[in-house]
């Protein structure tokens, strides 16, 4: 592992176990139903959000911050804001991220179609820098190892540019290659280098699926490519010494013990003909699983424990055959692991519906320790997976979607196992019903909630079900039963 990783991934836990410690200090000062809502939303985007952000700043760096403070921001500012603008707000938000989708869509497919009618205009070079671009005109593919997609190299123009020609889901497109004497204009996913900004180039022999790495520096970033055709080694260094003569090192391949020290090249693992055919076998089966316990948990009278139990149980199995067959299973299937069994849809269902029943079932009144906890799970899992999985490695849209299936998991775990080991005695309090209203979401689903004014003072906000907002009118008297919780998240519900 390098030093600059090793550092990023102590400040990062560091940084955590900051948030954690604040999450405990501010735990009933900003959260719970006394409190406003901004005063929530400073412990959500402030606390939570401070210890999520480091979680991703020790896979993609400092920008982890900025997308977790933007993403918690947006998702609060809109109830801060008074009714009806907090719904006018979030369906402008709605409507402004569809109407970017469909422009970066349009401005993608006309970059795409403008590779193959620009070409680039011609700069005035010497004999020397003509001599050297004739030298240098072979074709050289590469892969950038940052975002997995693969580029054809081209000296031209006093500029190093990578030709985009395929992404990590899509195989070369041959009409993107560039061949003869006219260059297409570099587009949007192209990369350009001046070869004046290189500062120095380091060339690395490997021992796996690439044979050479090049490590380009530049003034304010840094490039790396990896070689694709493992049959030119010779070329590929020559292609480099001759771009940057006096700026190119070549590293030769190290001994066991050397190379054990760096950061191994992971290779792809081959799958078994014979377990992919029992693992699709088993792929069905346990989607029938998950149909036959979430279907009537969601919309039939059962016993809500038992099936709480096994809809969340559904996930960490799926985790577990990740880990141990890593040679037939994958989280997206593509063509670099055609064969293998996707478990995507899978694991996005064993994780949303539990997430979305509790967000349904409990009304908590301590979120800071609710959040609090889903935190602490939640970086386990994360820590573990990665830990323990080679793929995210070889494709970072992988981690992406884990990261995401393990968030939404562990807000279903903790708030389903809180209730269901809960060997807690009931508190009873006598509430009357002051007002009613009902709350709508930018797709259109509808919460109901009561207004209630307790007896031995104060007030309270319950979340209840549609039958029950119906049965309720202003005045009526009910009986609050609130309940410590398995992992002392107190939680409220009302007869």
């Amino acid at each position: 592992m390098k030093k600059s990783t090793k550092i990023r991934i102590a400040v990062g836990v560091a940084v955590i176990a900051a948030a954690i410690a604040l999450a405990i200090a501010f735990d009933g000062i900003l959260t719970g139903s006394h409190t406003q809502m901004w005063q929530r939303a400073i412990y959500i985007v402030g606390i939570i959000g401070t210890g999520v952000g480091a979680l991703f700043s020790m896979l993609v760096g400092w920008k982890g911050y900025l997308f977790i403070y933007a993403f918690f921001a947006l998702l609060m500012f809109p109830r801060l804001l008074p009714k009806p603008w907090n719904g006018v707000v979030t369906a402008a938000m709605f409507g402004a991220l569809f109407i970017w989708s469909a422009i970066y869509r349009s401005k993608k497919a006309k970059a795409v179609e403008a590779k193959t009618e620009d070409s680039e205009p011609e700069v005035e070079l010497t004999e020397e820098e003509q001599r050297l671009e004739e030298k240098m005109r072979p074709l050289t593919l590469v892969v950038n190892v940052w975002n997995s997609k693969r580029y054809q190299l081209v000296c031209r123009n006093k500029e190093l540019i990578a030709y985009h020609i395929c992404s990590d889901f899509k195989g070369t497109d041959e009409a993107l290659l560039q061949s003869g004497e006219e260059y297409r204009q570099p587009g949007a996913e192209d990369i350009v280098i001046p070869v004046d900004s290189i500062i120095s180039v380091r060339v690395r022999e490997l021992n796996g699926p690439f044979k050479g790495q090049a490590v380009i520096k530049t003034k304010g970033k840094k490039y790396r490519f990896s070689q694709i055709m493992t049959d030119e080694t010779a070329a590929f260094d020559t292609f480099w010494k001759d771009l940057a003569p006096g700026k190119t090192a070549l590293v030769p391949l190290k001994s066991k013990t050397a190379a054990a020290a760096e950061e191994p090249e992971e290779v792809e693992p081959q799958p078994e003909s014979r377990r992919i055919k029992v693992f699709r076998v088993l792929k069905v089966c346990f989607g029938v699983y998950l149909g036959l316990v979430n279907l009537p948990w969601f919309f039939i009278d059962v016993p809500y424990k038992l099936f709480s139990i096994l809809s969340i149980a559904a996930l960490p199995v799926l985790l577990i055959a990740y880990i141990c067959f890593p040679k037939e299973l994958t989280i997206l299937e593509d063509k670099e692991n055609k064969g293998k069994v996707s478990l995507l849809s899978l694991m996005m269902f064993s994780s949303l519906l539990p997430a979305l029943r509790s967000l349904l079932d409990f009304n908590f009144t301590a979120y800071g320790r609710l959040s609090l906890l889903i935190g602490i799970v939640f970086a386990v899992l994360v820590v573990l997976m990665l830990v323990s999985t080679k793929e995210w490695r070889r494709r970072k849209v992988s981690v992406v979607m884990l990261v995401l299936f393990l968030l939404f998991y562990s807000v279903g775990a903790v708030s389903q196992t809180n209730y269901d080991f809960d060997k807690s005695v009931p508190t009873e309090q006598q509430a009357v019903v002051i007002d009613k209203r009902t709350s709508r979401t930018s797709k259109g689903a509808q919460s109901y909630y009561v207004e209630l004014l307790l007896f031995k003072g104060g007030d309270m906000s319950i979340r209840v079900s549609f039958e029950q907002y119906i049965g309720l009118s202003e005045g009526d008297a009910v009986t609050v039963y609130s309940f410590d919780g398995a992992f002392g998240i107190p939680y409220v519900f009302i007869d």
